[in-house]
């Protein structure tokens, strides 16, 4: 499997770029902003684009839908449907910070749950529910890899002060969905650098014993 990284929007959100090497067809995870560079990017590795991926729908990971199904047609959508509140919300999230987006929402066109498979080309992506930052929030698991959206990061975690955010949920989607998982498994977060599990279950002071103490 190959992996493009695309940083964008002026939260410097990870899109990723996913496609088959057998078979050049992909998938777009999170298509943050700029959905024209999206398409571009898209064109220019010669990937025929089947499906967008969106961990959750908060503005800086859905920005640039809109503009990526304009320019590549019958992309199939997908998110859970316990994130259709916070799509629908797009505009006051944007309002939130200032900023101005589209008022027409985007099309999701299927509503994906946990154990559902997404294939492209040879390769299999498996869903798992992650809420706690977004209600509906999920991820994507790989054969060595795991994307994540803003649940977990590098040091850190999500933040939970958003509309249908828990920090219990997030806490417990990290215990048991994450932190269960191989600890040589890439974590492909939201915002910033990947890591692995065990890192994170060794280093992120969120979970480490003194960093507990720090944030109770």
């Amino acid at each position: 499997m190959k992996i493009k990284t695309l940083v964008l929007s002026p939260f410097q959100t990870n899109c990723y770029i996913l496609s088959c090497e057998k078979t050049n067809e992909g998938i777009v995870i999170d298509p943050a902003d700029e959905g024209e560079t999206i398409a571009g990017t898209i064109k220019e590795l010669k990937i025929r684009l089947k499906y967008v991926l969106i961990t959750h729908a908060h503005l800086d990971h859905i920005m640039g839908l809109l503009e990526l199904k304009n320019n590549i047609s019958d992309l199939i959508a997908m998110m859970d449907k316990k994130e259709k509140g916070v799509l629908k919300n797009l505009p006051y999230q944007a309002a939130m910070f200032g900023m101005q987006v589209s008022k027409e929402i985007p099309v999701i066109d299927k509503f994906v749950k946990e154990g559902d498979i997404i294939k492209f080309g040879e390769e299999t992506l498996s869903v798992i529910e992650l809420p706690g930052h977004s209600p509906g929030g999920i991820g994507f698991m790989g054969k060595k890899m795991v994307f994540v959206g803003d649940t977990l990061f590098q040091g850190s975690i999500g933040r939970t002060d958003l509309y249908g955010g828990s920090y219990e949920k997030l806490i417990d989607s990290i215990k048991t969905k994450l932190f269960t998982l191989n600890d040589d498994i890439i974590v492909y977060p939201g915002h910033g650098p990947a890591t692995t599990i065990g890192n994170e279950k060794k280093n992120n002071p969120f979970f480490t014993e003194e960093g507990f103490f720090r944030y109770i």
